[in-house]
């Protein structure tokens, strides 16, 4: 089995919709900052961050956490089986995490109607879903120090624009 890793993600996803402006690289070199990008809305995670909760990667973790959930019991929960496989991937990244493995993020600007309004960010994560939420479930277990994430900041928003 060939082995997907997050450049074919990047590339395709750019592919599918491409820049329609600037490019522009960035380095997140504090754990507080990371911890604050949003994950983009997606349907298939709803069950950790529905609509009505931050979708901040530490709240989200944090909410998880204080549950006493966590990505394989929660995969093994599912009964949509693209659900079921979303969460798994996550499960397996934490797994076996690797900062030499991580590789770019590609951020987008939130969408100001998903933005509660006591969050700060500004940025969801466009690519790299699962494998920032594996690093964020790491560094809030204390499993895993942080190191500087090189991110690609896309501009304008890239997905549609979804209210709360």
């Amino acid at each position: 089995m060939v082995r997907r890793d997050h450049r074919d993600t990047l590339r395709e996803a750019l592919i599918e919709d491409p820049p329609k402006g600037p490019i522009f690289g960035a380095e997140i070199d504090r754990p507080d900052v990371f911890l604050k990008l949003n994950l983009r809305y997606q349907k298939v995670t709803h069950p950790i961050a529905p609509l009505d909760d931050s979708l901040e990667l530490e709240q989200i973790i944090g909410r998880m956490r204080d549950s006493q959930q966590d990505f394989r019991t929660l995969a093994n929960e599912q009964d949509d089986p693209n659900k079921r496989k979303w969460f798994t991937r996550v499960a397996d990244i934490i797994q076996k995490f690797s900062y030499e493995d991580f590789g770019l993020i590609a951020l987008e600007p939130s969408a100001p109607g998903l933005l509660k309004p006591e969050e700060a960010t500004c940025y969801s994560i466009f690519e790299g879903q699962h494998r920032s939420l594996a690093l964020a479930w790491r560094l809030m277990g204390d499993i895993q120090s942080f190191k500087p994430i090189q991110a690609l900041l896309l501009f304008p928003r890239r997905t549609s624009t979804e209210l709360r």
